[in-house]
């Protein structure tokens, strides 16, 4: 926490971070950066950057710093993982800070025995994907009836109407796949 008090060498506003480069630093969301600034852990100002512009908040370089420190101690945090440069390579590698746009953000290192192989966990997730059957639906919508057999909705409400396709009332029409699949048949035509 910040003490008013104290009168300290203030860096001047144009060196102080914004509220993005804050959740960077810090591996914070928005939200969490202004809850330590009303804990009045960061100092901050507003800042205008373009006259005629709102002007947005900044925060103090020092107590970011200082809340880093806290957070994570001398370690590198927030450690990022990456996929491995080689495909044979079994472990994940560790990258920089900067590379948050492109990594997967934790908040402590992993330990080594916790870390996997990112393509057994891919072929894993394939596996179970492939083995979970797709619900099948026995009633379609007039809008899934229309997009399944091609014909247009008015002509299918029309068809219901008439008889010439079993539907049923349920919050809308609805119609059994296998009617629209018998109604959909080619019809030969004899002469």
């Amino acid at each position: 926490m910040y003490t008013d008090s104290v009168k300290q060498q203030q860096p001047p506003l144009s060196e102080w971070l914004t509220v993005d480069q804050v959740m960077t630093k810090l591996n914070l969301s928005q939200r969490s950066i202004y809850r330590l600034r009303v804990d009045q852990r960061i100092r901050w100002k507003k800042r205008r950057d373009v006259d005629g512009k709102q002007p947005t908040p900044v925060f103090h370089p020092g107590d970011v710093e200082n809340e880093y420190k806290r957070m994570y101690g001398d370690e590198l945090a927030p450690a990022l993982l990456e996929a491995p440069a080689s495909s044979s390579d079994k472990q994940l590698t560790k990258a920089l800070p900067e590379k948050v746009g492109t990594s997967v953000k934790i908040h402590r290192p992993a330990p080594a025995s916790a870390v996997l192989d990112t393509n057994a966990l891919l072929a894993l997730a394939q596996g179970i994907a492939a083995a979970v059957p797709a619900p099948v639906k026995a009633f379609l919508t007039l809008p899934e009836a229309a997009a399944y057999t091609g014909l247009t909705e008015t002509y299918l409400r029309r068809q219901c109407k008439e008889g010439a396709i079993p539907s049923i009332r349920d919050r809308g029409t609805k119609i059994r796949k296998a009617d629209l699949d018998r109604f959909a048949a080619p019809q030969v035509v004899t002469s």
